[in-house]
């Protein structure tokens, strides 16, 4: 075996050997097989190879949420460098070899020459001696030969008898080969074209031909680096476009707070993200708790966002919400602790207004149901008044009493005291009677009568109820309320000389005249009165339990009287008192 470098032979020689392997010269081929391209068939597998692995490379985190290579950093841009530059070089190298092969004047290949065979690798000629051929044989139309050292060639023939052919011819040739010396360089070039013939031909170029070269090493490093910053950079800047566009698609597939963070995490860029779909996400999370609370804190740390308006749609619908929850309990004070648990009840006022008007409404429909009709018309016409003084000042109204007393205290003390006869000492003084913690304690009884039943008729935050101070004494001028109030009267004159019992004792009778009126701060008094006068005179039969004394005659006077005339205001106002 001898390997030579055509680019290396003399000129003489090169020319013959093109001129034989196409048969135009001798000695002409006995056979010839073309070689595969196998070298550049090699490295073009690995810029496939590093191909795919730069697109497995560029495909990891391609658009996933979940991923921190989602966008490429500097040193992934360093990698898609250096797989572009793997990538430009396996196939530079893959086309420079195809290239050079391309560009040798014969074709790459195994040649069968009568001195032996000629396999031509490119520039790479290798010379396979005759003289060390183990066998050759025709297996049909394929000829089959084996050197010494395990070599094997084989070649395509026409036919069978065509391959036998070439076998007898080879044969013949080897045989002349062998038997010629190194001094018959006509015959043995006439057998081997890489063998000078002796016989130069003045006319022929002497010149070698020159290596054909693709570029220059230096070149080539130029053009794989160019190409792989060009190819890797702009890969790396087209996958994180394309990236950010996946981010962004998954993110809306999504449609989450977490989605839209993390695309924003991941170096998504879209400014609807961040002033839109992000806090759009939010809101809708905080709505789904079912909590205004919730809304109202996420306005108060958003203030200025640009879904500012759904955000009030969103918290006017929870306030309605929470309306509605309050009209279902169905009282004023419900409704009431909704502008104080909500700073945004004002998106609400008139639906809020609405609901308050129809609990007042409600209210009085209830009074109406029950009252009486004995002082309809003005009974009705100030409880309408007292409700809607109530809805714009609130609940409260005040019981209070009056005890007007005309005459003179020590005057009457004083006609009884002078009759020697029936006076039977300060237990005999008719006044003490009817002034002082006895009035008191009948004033008290009266107004809390009224004060509960009135109360049952209304809840308390719609009409509170209240009682005023009790008079300090008789015939004082009552202060000016500021609040709507009901006012009893209660006046006694003491009159008569009642002389009974035993022991037989002087007492006095009483003309009782008892009233109520109604007035509104702000508003003309109501014509809404209630006016009951009695005559009482001393009930004797009394004394008849040995155990009862003079007090208990004139508790039995007056002690009916204020429940009396309770239970006749009472009807003034209701149909069962």
């Amino acid at each position: 075996m001898l390997k030579q470098d055509f680019y290396g032979l003399p000129r003489s020689i090169q020319d013959r050997f093109i001129e034989s392997s196409q048969a135009a010269a001798a000695p002409a081929p006995l056979a010839a097989a073309p070689h595969p391209q196998r070298h550049s068939m090699f490295w073009g597998l690995g810029s496939l190879v590093c191909g795919l692995s730069w697109a497995g490379f560029t495909s990891v985190g391609f658009g996933d949420l979940d991923s921190n290579f989602a966008l490429g950093s500097l040193v992934h841009r360093g990698i898609h460098v250096l797989f572009a530059g793997g990538s430009s070089f396996f196939a530079l190298k893959a086309y420079a070899l195809s290239w050079a092969v391309g560009h040798v004047p014969y074709g790459s290949g195994d040649y069968l020459f009568p001195a032996g065979v000629v396999s031509a690798k490119g520039a790479e000629l290798i010379f396979f001696d005759a003289k060390n051929l183990d066998s050759i044989e025709a297996q049909g139309v394929v000829l089959r030969l084996v050197f010494q050292g395990g070599k094997v060639f084989t070649f395509s023939c026409p036919s069978p008898e065509n391959a036998q052919k070439v076998v007898v011819e080879f044969k013949k040739g080897r045989d002349k080969w062998s038997g010629l010396s190194s001094s018959d360089s006509l015959e043995r070039a006439r057998l081997n074209p890489l063998v000078e013939s002796g016989v130069p031909n003045p006319l022929a170029p002497t010149q070698a031909h020159l290596r054909p070269q693709f570029v220059g090493s230096v070149a080539f490093i130029s053009l794989v680096s160019v190409l792989g910053l060009a190819l890797g950079l702009g890969v790396s800047t087209l996958r994180d476009v394309m990236s950010r566009k996946a981010l962004y698609k998954a993110a809306i597939s999504s449609n989450t707070v977490e989605s839209y963070r993390a695309y924003l995490e991941r170096g998504g860029e879209r400014n609807e993200v961040q002033n839109l779909l992000l806090p759009r996400a939010e809101l809708d999370e905080v709505v789904r708790v079912g909590s205004v609370e919730a809304i109202e804190s996420f306005r108060s740390k958003n203030p200025h966002l640009e879904i500012g308006g759904e955000v009030q749609n969103a918290l006017r619908t929870g306030l309605l919400g929470e309306l509605e929850k309050a009209k279902k309990v169905g009282t004023l004070t419900a409704l009431k602790e909704l502008p104080q648990r909500f700073k945004a009840h004002e998106l609400i006022a008139v639906e809020l207004a609405t609901a308050r008007q129809a609990v007042f409404k409600k209210a009085l429909e209830s009074f109406q149901k029950e009252a009486s009709e004995t002082k309809g018309p003005e009974l009705l016409a100030f409880i309408q008044q007292l409700l809607t003084y109530a809805q714009a000042h609130g609940p409260k109204v005040e019981l209070r009493i009056v005890h007007e007393f005309p005459q003179d205290p020590r005057r009457l003390d004083k006609i009884v005291s002078k009759s020697r006869k029936y006076y039977m000492g300060r237990k005999s003084l008719p006044t003490q009677y009817f002034l002082g913690e006895k009035s008191r304690k009948r004033e008290e009884a009266l107004l809390k009568k009224v004060q509960i039943r009135l109360q049952r008729a209304f809840p308390k935050d719609i009409l509170e109820f209240g009682i005023g101070a009790l008079p300090e004494k008789e015939n004082a001028e009552p202060s000016v309320s500021k609040l709507p109030t009901l006012t009893l009267y209660h006046r006694e004159k003491l009159s008569g000389g009642f002389v009974g019992g035993k022991p037989k004792a002087m007492y006095l009778g009483a003309a009782i005249l008892m009233k109520g009126s109604a007035e509104i701060p702000g508003k003309a008094p109501s014509s809404f009165k209630v006016i009951w006068n009695a005559w009482r005179s001393p009930n004797f039969s009394v004394l008849s339990d040995s155990k009862k004394d003079m007090p208990d005659v004139y508790e039995d006077m007056m002690g009916g009287v204020f429940d009396k005339f309770g239970t006749i205001y009472l009807e003034h106002w209701f149909q069962k008192p």
